[in-house]
């Protein structure tokens, strides 16, 4: 069983403006740390970045699809030991440079 973190390691999740209830954010990332485990957690929340199988998983894709677009190149990535990791805000940035724009915008 995992250690609940300390609260204040989840403030960065909280967009500046942004009126989320206090107990369900606390619900949902106690949640997230007991399903990721406390090292998956703290990269996620404090630096902003998920492994290639929490990648997959998050896209609905196998595994080796991932493995393949990084071999590829067609995926930004960092190769951290013998890990690929993926940065949250490079992602984001990715499936943004994939979004189907509707037929007649501009």
């Amino acid at each position: 069983m995992h250690t609940n973190p300390k609260p204040e390691i989840f403030d960065n999740l909280k967009a500046p403006g942004l009126d989320i209830d206090d107990a369900v954010l606390a619900a949902s990332l106690h949640k997230l740390f007991d399903h990721l485990g406390p090292e998956k957690t703290f990269a996620l929340v404090v630096l902003g970045m998920v492994e290639q199988v929490d990648l997959a998983k998050a896209l609905g894709r196998d595994e080796g699809t991932v493995r393949n677009w990084v071999a590829a190149r067609a995926v930004p990535f960092v190769r951290l030991g013998n890990k690929n990791v993926f940065l949250v805000a490079s992602m984001r940035e990715w499936l943004r440079s994939k979004e189907t724009k509707p037929v007649g915008s501009h």
